[in-house]
């Protein structure tokens, strides 16, 4: 591994050796297509309109701010499980909710919070997905039975559905020029 003198590659633990030696962007291969696969399945999902008509569907049972939230995790649920790309259950979903939060006069960071709490963090416990495949691999555990231990992946998203109906850290404006400073703070974050 390292050619410098006064070093002693038997002091290397066996598995920093294994891990360095794996095979490189090689070993990678399978990840990187699983993630080209999700963006190509989520353009075509996008271009062809199915997104909206899940969506129209799903708005007409949202009645409240907890329905609202409630939509948001299942959309972004449903994309991690359809796509299985953390970036794409954030970023279409988002791009799909954020006026219907503008008009349900909520602030920006309610849907970056359930973007996140639903979206990114569900991720790893979808076998198929890039997070899912690399965890597995670099682990040697499967996907199923790391995910009983893989609290925060799941306690995140049930947490915002109790909050989005208590109505416990949620932010609303009755000023739509707070609603679009607060959206400026995001985007400069």
């Amino acid at each position: 591994m390292v050619n410098q003198s006064g070093f002693d590659p038997e002091s290397v633990i066996f598995e920093v050796t294994r891990l360095v030696n794996q095979g490189g962007m090689q070993s990678m291969t399978g990840v990187v297509l699983i993630a080209f696969s999700a963006f190509i399945f989520a353009g075509i999902m996008t271009k062809s309109g199915s997104l909206e008509v899940i969506i129209k569907a799903l708005m007409k049972i949202v009645k409240r701010t907890g329905d609202l939230v409630l939509t948001t995790v299942l959309s972004c649920i449903t994309m991690a499980l359809v796509t299985g790309n953390s970036y794409l259950s954030i970023i279409v979903p988002g791009e799909i909710y954020k006026d219907t939060y503008r008009k349900q006069k909520l602030l920006a960071k309610n849907l970056s919070r359930t973007l996140e709490d639903s979206g990114t963090v569900v991720v790893p416990l979808i076998p198929w997905s890039s997070a899912g495949v690399f965890m597995a691999g670099t682990l040697g555990v499967p996907t199923l039975s790391y995910a009983p231990w893989a609290i925060l992946c799941y306690v995140g998203f049930i947490f915002a559905i109790i909050l989005g109906y208590t109505g416990i850290g949620i932010a609303k404006s009755v000023n739509v020029n707070e609603i679009d400073k607060d959206e400026d703070e995001v985007s400069v974050n």
